[in-house]
């Protein structure tokens, strides 16, 4: 099967979460700042990649978090999940996934850890079907 490791600098924004309160205008523009900057970074780590796209369905998502040690509190992973949503809709439109519903995308439970030094950031390994022959 296909496999595709993309790791991202950044965190998707809290105004994505689904506790955040506050105007839709907000929530929509910090996904659309988040998704601009993934984008780039998807297309750095894509230029060499191999793998055939879209990944075929289902597909096997694994995420870690690394948080800066001084953002370090305890996660909601159900939360975190929604801050998700902005990257999953920006892998489809890439053309790396061909769909995002849960028939499509299997999600594990997403790991956190502590960073020492930096920023933090994410990384997330995608694993398509097998291919039949």
């Amino acid at each position: 099967p296909a496999r595709l490791l993309l790791a991202f600098r950044f965190l998707p924004p809290v105004e994505c979460s689904p506790n955040w309160r506050g105007h839709w205008a907000v929530r929509l523009k910090a996904a659309d700042e988040w998704r601009f900057v993934a984008r780039t970074e998807i297309h750095c780590q894509m230029a060499h990649e191999k793998a055939p796209l879209p990944l075929k369905a289902p597909v096997l998502a694994s995420v870690v978090v690394v948080i800066p040690k001084r953002k370090w509190r305890r996660m909601d992973e159900d939360n975190f999940r929604g801050r998700l949503k902005p990257c999953w809709d920006l892998l489809v439109k890439e053309g790396i996934l061909a769909d995002d519903r849960q028939e499509a995308l299997k999600v594990f439970p997403i790991s956190f850890m502590r960073a020492e030094q930096g920023d933090g950031g994410m990384m997330i390994a995608l694993e398509g079907a097998k291919e039949t022959p």
